[in-house]
């Protein structure tokens, strides 16, 4: 065995390019795949831990005239575990009112549990305010300091008692005007409810915190609790529809699709060239078997030996890849979570299918070259030390047109015929070709869709200045006023998350109802202006999956107390948002007051006079709104970039390792073409236009293929807030095709070079 292990570190020397090909493509699919896994499942393994430890209710209930039976009621349901009463109020920080903190006053401390990383442990009974820590470390507050918290009963000094984290605060914005969580605007606190009436009017309970037991239907137990409260019920939302938990779980399920849709390919085309790699570098061998053969080495001592290629370089890469990433692409993957995302604790974490990838790698190389070698050990030694393989050339089925195929010159005979003879070797370069394309489109393409949705939806949806959060007690003095101010530039918005359901579902959504006005034009996916009827809705398509409805359909609304019962007009390809949308017309027409509370406003010269205004209680720029949503891609650009680096790299040695195998089977015809009098560059131009059939084809299979594989891959990426659109850019595109086809043709050229370097005699002589 010693002699067989000299060899094949020698074999492995000699080819090295193909085995630092294979070595890479294990080492950079493991790096990729467990460096992004690393951060998902880690971010979903801390989700399930945080939420297990802190009790996070699986419903939250709004009520009003909320009273201690109304609890005692619910929890004599059968799928209920325990119920918490809460209030929870707005209100402000300083005295300009542009510092926001929504207070909570708990009942008790069983549900939804603060985790406490500094100070005192939180008592819902106890003077004091426990902090959000992520406010204290932004303004450097500590334990004992005193903060002062404005009402509408006035100003009350509080002492900060404990800093930390909420499960129900993970992806807090604020106000449906900001689009990313700033927590220096934006914060929460618990107090208790004796502070919580000094500081506000109506400080009684408003809200439900509840905990279902195992195997509940959410669904059935949010209708039998609407039964219970009846007119007091004003809606309830579960984890999923809690938009401060929810995100956090969207993120981790939009990065988990865009690596798995990713390495999936990657994957296939790694381990397509790899399996293809060894098994003509076992098949090069033929003479080298043969040898051993007749020295006396069993068949299975060779096949062992053999195996051992794959395996030694497949396995070497795959574990530094695997060990490599937590030290590298998780790390920084994972800061870049932690600008949205509030958490006692981040840590990256792979899960059982990235050591199960490296097994996969280590069996698919060593199977190849087991498999390879096992089918040429059963040739006897004579054979094989002949070294022919046994075939022929055949006829293609262009040769039937004699005038076309008498038309063409020798190189295309030689070509055509070699592609003809050698299928699986011509469909594997193409393969080659489309494959890097369909990569490189995908990841560019995916930047590409998110920023022109966002583009649609920030540049042609909304055309607004600014946007304005009105207090609900707004009134017609106040909107006459604000009118006269802004000179017809102006669009008045309803917003509500509203209780929605048919037949078949029902669950939380956003109900948008628009007056007049051009500030706010819902776009199809075509960029076309959607109509919104006079008697009837229009449904995002995530909505209409939501509640299992159709165009014509009706479906249930719950506002404010009040059910409806609305039609379905149209379901469209709406990007952002995602909801229900009616004209004021028709929502009157359901007897209800149209009673606003957003603006949209044009730039007007008094737009600063409607800011001072006493009920306007948030505000924010559309340019702002932009910049937001461009700061929210971040949290996924290093992916992206990552997966275009990827993507490039993986061609570049997926389109040499193939050219060069190409090279190295044909070496004997072209020492024969040379001794027949063929020049080397001659014998160049051959090389190059024979891959210049996989070029052609596979770019144009990988145009086509990319643009599908695209459109899947945005859809699977795509959020419950979000539907993106797929797009590429020609200046995009064009940089995609000029690395998969430039990366094809550049190689060509380095692997033609080494026709000068052809030696006839070495390559043509006969085994003694």
């Amino acid at each position: 065995m010693w002699i067989l292990l000299k060899k094949m570190m020698r074999d492995m020397w000699r080819m090295k390019a193909q085995f630092i090909s294979i070595f890479i493509m294990c080492a950079l699919g493991m790096l990729i795949y467990s460096g992004i896994e690393g951060v998902w499942n880690g971010m979903e393994q801390e989700r399930i831990s945080y939420f297990s430890g802190s009790k996070l209710a699986d419903i939250w209930v709004n009520v009003s005239g909320l009273e201690k039976r109304d609890a005692e009621k619910i929890q004599e349901l059968e799928a209920i575990d325990q119920v918490q009463l809460a209030t929870v109020k707005s209100v402000y920080l300083d005295q300009e009112s542009d510092v926001h903190i929504c207070l909570t006053a708990d009942e008790s401390n069983e549900v939804s549990q603060p985790q406490i990383v500094q100070g005192e442990p939180y008592e819902c009974d106890a003077e004091g305010i426990w902090l959000d820590a992520e406010y204290a470390s932004k303004k450097n507050i500590k334990i004992g300091d005193r903060i002062c918290l404005y009402g509408d009963k006035g100003k009350k000094e509080i002492e900060v008692k404990g800093i930390g984290y909420d499960p129900e605060f993970i992806y807090y914005t604020g106000s449906s005007t900001a689009m990313a969580p700033d927590h220096e605007k934006y914060t929460f606190g618990f107090v208790s409810q004796n502070t919580m009436d000094q500081i506000v009017s109506n400080g009684s309970w408003n809200q439900m915190k509840i905990t279902v037991k195992s195997g509940s239907d959410i669904h059935q137990l949010k209708a039998d609790i609407h039964t219970e409260l009846s007119g007091k019920y004003l809606g309830a939302y579960d984890r999923g529809e809690f938009a401060t938990v929810s995100q956090f779980r969207n993120k981790i399920q939009q990065i988990r699709k865009m690596s798995i849709m990713f390495s999936i390919i990657f994957f296939l085309l790694a381990l397509l060239t790899i399996y293809t790699t060894m098994t003509r570098i076992v098949r090069k061998q033929r003479t080298q078997i043969g040898t051993l053969k007749a020295l006396g080495f069993h068949g299975i001592q060779i096949k062992i030996h053999f195996a051992l290629y794959g395996f030694l370089v497949s396995i070497s890469g795959a574990i530094l890849g695997y060990e490599l990433a937590p030290y590298t692409i998780t790390p920084v993957l994972l800061d870049l979570q932690k600008d949205f995302f509030s958490l006692p604790e981040w840590k990256a974490q792979n899960s059982v299918w990235s050591i199960g990838l490296v097994i996969l790698l280590a069996v698919i190389c060593t199977l190849a070259a087991w498999i390879s070698s096992g089918a040429i050990v059963k040739e006897a030694p004579a054979a094989l030390l002949r070294n022919d393989e046994g075939h022929s050339w055949k006829k293609v089925w262009l040769e039937n047109i004699r005038f076309l195929w008498d038309s063409l010159s020798f190189d295309w005979r030689w070509i055509l015929r070699d592609a003809g003879d050698n299928k699986i070797r011509t469909m594997v370069g193409i393969i080659g070709v489309f494959g890097s394309l369909t990569l490189l489109m995908a990841s560019f393409g995916l930047q590409d869709s998110i920023n022109e949705t966002n583009r649609k939806i920030y540049r042609q949806q909304y055309t607004y200045y600014e946007k304005f959060k009105l207090d609900t007690s707004l009134v017609e003095k106040d909107k006459a006023k604000v009118e006269d101010e802004l000179d017809n530039q102006y669009q008045w918005i309803t917003e509500l998350s509203c209780e929605t359901g048919n037949a078949g579902a029902t669950c939380l959504e956003n109900v948008v109802v628009l007056d007049k006005g051009y500030y706010m034009t819902l776009r199809a996916e075509n960029g076309g202006a959607i109509a919104l009827p006079g008697d009837g809705v229009v449904l995002s398509q995530n909505a209409a999956k939501d509640l299992h409805t159709s165009p014509n359909q009706f479906i249930s609304i719950l506002a404010g107390g009040k059910q409806m019962c609305v039609k379905v007009s149209s379901i469209e390809d709406v990007n952002s948002p995602q909801g229900i949308f009616m004209s004021r017309t028709y929502w009157e027409s359901l007897g209800n007051s149209f009673m606003p509370n957003t603006l949209l406003a044009g730039k007007s010269r008094n737009i600063e006079n409607v800011e001072k205004m006493v009920a306007v209680n948030g505000k924010i720029r559309l340019d702002e709104q932009y910049s937001e949503a461009k700061k929210i891609i971040e949290s996924v650009h290093g992916v992206i970039v990552l997966l275009i680096a990827a993507a490039i790299l993986l061609s570049v040695v997926i389109l040499y390792n193939l050219g060069l195998l190409n090279f190295t089977e044909r070496y004997r015809e072209y020492a024969t073409l040379r001794v027949l009098g063929s020049y080397n560059q001659e014998i160049k131009s051959l090389i190059i236009k024979g891959n210049v059939i996989h070029i052609i084809i596979g770019w144009l299979f990988g145009t086509i293929i990319g643009w599908c594989f695209l459109k899947i891959y945005v859809k699977t990426v795509s959020t419950t807030a979000i539907e993106y659109s797929p797009y590429i850019s020609w200046k995009s595109y064009l940089i995609a095709a000029v690395i998969a086809v430039g990366s094809s043709l550049l190689i060509n050229l380095l692997v033609a070079g080494k026709a000068t370097k052809i030696d006839m005699v070495e390559s043509l002589k006969s085994v003694e």
